[in-house]
């Protein structure tokens, strides 16, 4: 009797880029809609709030859900007690973080010829915080391969704010840019509400200081690297807000978001191939931890490569016109891809405890894209800090992979990783002369897309093999 039974991870994965998929559908919809019902200064000056509450998520939380990570393997015995306590830590951090914020900007209000809102900044920390809750306890239930529910929290936590933000600027129609931002926020908070509620009655612990001490040790050198990572990605919308306009900010932003697909997908895999890598690690089964590298490639550049061919004609037909700068396609694209490699060397230096050198590295590249953003923005305009980003991405590439050398120098391959590099760049490169021409675009990418298919037909014996262990 044929009996075929597919490893855990892999199953997960499935769910997650279904979840993600479906999720992302939603929220990437809903950027359409929202370049037709905001106009371009709404929708920039929205972007930049997004990134404000994406710049903070590190301070209100203490980054606490990397300590929960290596904890779960640490207190086997006590995990729920353990994640219900560090949790308790995170909402005691969360409450000192807004009152000290929410001084400072009365203070800077009553001082200074500034008039920051109050109301939205605690809207933005309670954003925030909404977002740590729910990714706290997701990490959690993908190290505990409860992976169904993770993947509803993932369509839900996408869907429900576009859906509430729409009603909202239909119904009240007023400024649509605070609409907007009050439906993103309420059904975050109410998801957060219930997920606190179920991990301190699953844990009823709150104070720990052993936990403490533990979480926070691990924690908080990984906040530098965290903050770094969020500043390259969200640093560039507050910069061209400030030294172009807000209306550049809006094209830069969706673009961002039609390139930031492939990180979506990246999420969705790497969930499972943490908790994958984690585990493997954990029962000294280091080499099952290499094997499946070039299939994880393989699929990247089989995504790209779709990516790629269909970019273009995607945006013509969803987008007003104003939003057709092809131009950002192809830095963001390699930037993402290059995330494919720092997702796996990251993940090897947190499993042993060198957040301090993932915080490093990130800082660098992160400061080096700020340095580089000042400069060209100002003579180039917002197409420049796309490739400062890639520029920034590639430094760090660069970086982990010199950490990881060092504490785990034969886990991975680096012909994999230079062949999978050099196979984007001419993708990405080959695209740039290429998005005004249909034909010529569609016919050499499903060229590249047959072959890749090819290889994975000729190789199916050993892709099944990994499936089945």
């Amino acid at each position: 009797m044929f009996n075929f039974k597919i490893n855990k991870y892999l199953v997960s994965s499935l769910w997650y880029m279904v979840a993600i998929g479906v999720g992302y559908s939603i929220l990437f919809i809903g950027s359409i809609v929202f370049t037709h019902l905001m106009d371009t200064n709404s929708y920039g000056l929205y972007t930049t709030y997004y990134s404000i509450v994406s710049l903070s998520g590190p301070f209100v939380c203490g980054n606490l859900f990397i300590g929960l990570q290596k904890g779960y393997f640490d207190f086997k015995e006590n995990r729920t007690e353990f994640r219900s306590s560090v949790f308790f830590l995170s909402l005691i951090i969360f409450l000192i973080i807004s009152c000290i914020c929410f001084f400072i900007c009365c203070f800077i209000n009553k001082f200074t010829k500034y008039n920051y809102s109050e109301l939205l900044l605690l809207i933005a920390l309670i954003h925030s915080f909404s977002f740590f809750v729910i990714n706290y306890f997701n990490t959690y239930e993908n190290l505990n391969g409860n992976y169904k529910l993770r993947s509803v929290l993932i369509i839900l936590q996408n869907v429900l704010p576009v859906l509430f933000s729409i009603i909202f600027i239909i119904v009240f129609a007023r400024n649509s840019y605070y609409e907007r931002i009050f439906g993103s926020t309420s059904p975050l908070l109410i998801i957060s509400f219930i997920l606190g509620f179920i991990i301190f009655k699953s844990g009823n612990q709150f104070v720990n200081k052993e936990y403490y001490r533990y979480a926070l040790k691990i924690s908080i050198p990984s906040m530098l690297g965290s903050i770094s990572s969020l500043a390259m990605s969200n640093a560039d919308n507050i910069m061209i807000t400030s030294m172009v306009s807000a209306d550049a900010t809006a094209v830069y932003g969706f673009m961002y978001n039609i390139g930031n697909v492939l990180v979506v997908i990246l999420s969705a895999v790497s969930a499972s191939v943490t908790a994958w890598i984690y585990n493997a690690l954990d029962t000294k089964r280091t080499e099952a931890a290499r094997t499946g590298q070039k299939w994880y490639y393989l699929f990247f550049v089989l995504i790209i490569c779709m990516l790629l061919m269909i970019f273009p004609e995607f945006i013509k037909l969803c987008t007003p016109e104003q939003y057709w700068d092809f131009r950002y396609i192809v830095p963001f694209v390699f930037a993402c891809s290059l995330s494919v490699v720092n997702a796996l060397h990251c993940d090897i230096i947190n499993y042993n405890k060198k957040t301090g050198m993932v915080s490093l590295c990130v800082a660098v590249s992160a400061g080096i894209n700020v340095i580089l953003n000042y400069f060209f923005i100002k003579k180039f305009g917002a197409i420049a800090a796309a490739y400062t980003s890639l520029l920034s991405m590639l430094v760090q590439t660069v970086l982990y992979r010199i950490v990881l050398k060092r504490i785990a120098e034969n886990l991975f391959s680096d012909l994999y990783s230079i062949l999978y590099i050099i196979m984007i760049f001419m993708m990405c490169v080959f695209s740039i002369f290429v998005y005004n021409s249909v034909l010529i675009r569609y016919i050499v990418y499903s060229f590249i897309i047959i072959c890749l298919i090819a290889v994975i037909v000729c190789k199916r014996h050993n892709l099944l093999e990994l499936i089945k262990n």
